[in-house]
């Protein structure tokens, strides 16, 4: 694995390579060195005019990955060096790959995995930071992910994020209410193995703990599903951005919101949605088509939604009222929203999916439920033929901050 031992010199004295020296940190974390030396060669004689805007694109595409105690630091003209301390070693090489690739496709236009110069950092002896590549193999299988969102077959996807944050919002009535997201993983039930996860909403009343079904939901203001909906995709970016080693987010969106340009506008705005990483990390999830919307609208919606996301699956417990629409626009499956089932309701479910699949099957390649109300049902959706299913789940995470106010999640 070891291809080479390479002594990297500091530029300057940063708090960083200060904590390098503590042994203990080299043991709690994976410390790498980002080299953008690719970029620089290509750039040739623009380079000096350039170099800085490099830097802060390398910076801010590894800032934004960092939670808790990691960093970065630039050492050279070419070099970053990254604390990492991620649940594996692959995922943390991930975080560092994706920056990396992130800055040479927008600076050279494509990220070449040759290109892709990472380093571990084995010491910090005499100012100097002594380092050995990582292995080609390894590199390969991280930087896969960033278009892929897969390995050689099997997802990237450890545990859970760790936190899923509350998000406290006031209803146009007045109502409070709390929005976190539940991380359901989607399993491939031919392979059986995961293929990506679900950002699923988990909405509650912040006074009572109870929590809204899909049809409570449904009744509040365009403008209250509308700030839902800005809140999930906000989470589930920081979710990605988090952990990138999840693989790919499934994240729902209301057709109501993406139908109202205003709406459409604040909630890509205030989600600070960034369209080459939503391109590589996002499956838009349309839900709340009414039956009997044209199918130009409903065109429309997956268009929109295309431009920022991997690709397009749309919610219909029946199909057949979208047999138009999916004949016109191209999606990447259609999924059943079993959340608001229970397990004592296991047969009429079954039933439900059974003819959600006899309709569906001929209109789009992948049919997915998510939201199981028990993983044991799982068997229940290969049984009916789906192709894909995730059980339901609770957030993450039991009490965090946001927005000034302590909000309990139930």
């Amino acid at each position: 694995m070891v291809s080479q031992v390479a002594s990297l010199a500091p530029t300057r004295q940063c708090s960083l390579l200060e904590r390098l020296d503590d042994g203990e940190f080299l043991r709690r974390f994976l410390v790498l060195t980002v080299d953008i030396g690719a970029i620089r060669e290509r750039l040739n004689h623009r380079w000096d005019r350039r170099k800085e805007q490099v830097w802060e694109h390398l910076e801010r595409s590894l800032g934004r990955r960092l939670h808790g105690d990691e960093a970065c630091e630039r050492i050279s003209e070419t070099a970053f060096v990254v604390g990492l301390m991620r649940a594996t070693r692959m995922g943390s090489v991930v975080v560092a790959s994706h920056a990396l690739q992130d800055t040479l496709h927008f600076f050279l236009g494509a990220a070449l995995v040759q290109d892709i110069n990472i380093s571990e950092v084995v010491a910090l002896r005499a100012g100097a930071l002594n380092c050995r590549a990582l292995d080609r193999e390894e590199i390969r299988k991280a930087a896969a992910s960033w278009v892929e969102g897969e390995v050689e077959g099997q997802a990237l996807i450890g545990e859970p994020p760790k936190f899923s944050p509350t998000i406290s919002l006031m209803t146009v009535s007045g109502q409070p209410i709390d929005v976190m997201i539940a991380v359901q993983r989607i399993e491939k039930l031919e392979a059986n193995r995961q293929a990506a996860m679900r950002a699923s909403p988990h909405i509650t009343d912040a006074r009572t703990g109870e929590r809204f079904s899909n049809k409570g939901r449904l009744a509040l203001d365009a403008a209250d599903i509308a700030a839902i909906d800005t809140a999930v995709l906000g989470l589930a970016r920081q979710a990605w951005e988090a952990e990138p080693e999840l693989g790919s987010i499934m994240t729902p969106i209301s057709f109501h919101t993406l139908s109202r340009t205003g709406a459409r506008g604040k909630l890509l705005n205030q989600a600070g949605i960034i369209a080459d990483e939503s391109r590589r990390h996002m499956l838009a999830e349309i839900i709340d088509v009414t039956p009997g919307t044209p199918a130009g609208r409903i065109c429309d919606a997956v268009a929109m939604t295309q431009a920022f996301s991997r690709g397009v699956f749309i919610e219909a417990h029946d199909p057949v009222p979208l047999k138009a629409a999916l004949s016109s626009c191209r999606v990447l499956g259609l999924t059943f929203d079993a959340s608001d089932w229970t397990e004592q309701q296991a047969a009429p479910l079954a039933r439900k999916l059974r003819s959600f699949v006899e309709t569906g099957k001929h209109l789009a390649r992948s049919l997915v439920a998510h939201g199981l109300p028990s993983p044991s049902l799982i068997a229940l959706c290969a049984a009916a033929g789906l192709s894909h299913a995730a059980a339901s789940v609770k957030p993450n995470s039991d009490v965090v901050h946001i927005n000034g106010r302590e909000a309990a999640a139930h």
